[in-house]
Formats: C-alpha cells, structure tokens, sequence
C-alpha cells in the first residue's frame, strides 16, 4: 500500500479530491505554424479566395482541399516553392545539396 502524504489526507478529511494535473497549455512552434495557417485559411474563405493557389491564381484541386485543408497553393507551386526554399536555406549555409550537384 502506498503511504499517504499529508497533502492527500488534508483532501481526504476535508472532503474535496486532489486537483487534476492540468493539460499542457503551451504550443510548440510547429503548431503555432499551422494555427498561423488555419487562421489564414479562414481569413481567405472569408474574402472569397479560398481555393485559389496563390502563386498562378489557378484552382486547387478538391482532393488537396480535403487533404490538407489549409493549403496556400497548388501541388506544382508547392514543389517549386519548396524547391527555391531549399535553394535559399543550402545558399545561406553555404553548400550544395548532393542532388543538386553538376
């Protein structure tokens, strides 16, 4: 059996239960990232432009839509920004990357 501490019978006699251990409140920075884009999501559906890939204008499909609701562009506009990203970041670093090499 396991021993009793003071603080457990002091909420025993009074006739309360000890408090709950509270949920984690905090957010990491990947979340804060994808509330960033939920709320910027919304803020498109509101003005009417939800949907419109915002590199070429053109319509994301409905599957991507589903998929990944807070999408900002199209599948080929995102490959190609995630390319000139990864560019960027190597750029910065001051190497390139074993794929990208001649």
């Amino acid at each position: 059996m396991r021993p009793r501490t003071s603080r457990t019978l002091t909420y025993r006699v009074c006739g309360q239960f000890p408090p709950k251990v509270p949920a984690p409140t905090h957010l990491n920075s990947m979340d804060y990232t994808q509330l960033r884009l939920v709320d910027e999501a919304l803020d498109r559906l509101n003005s009417g432009d939800y949907g419109v890939c915002l590199a070429c204008e053109e319509p994301i499909p409905a599957k991507r839509l589903r998929a990944l609701p807070w999408a900002r562009f199209c599948v080929p506009c995102q490959e190609t920004a995630g390319a000139a990203m990864d560019r960027e970041v190597t750029e910065a670093r001051g190497r390139t990357p074993v794929g990208l090499r001649d």
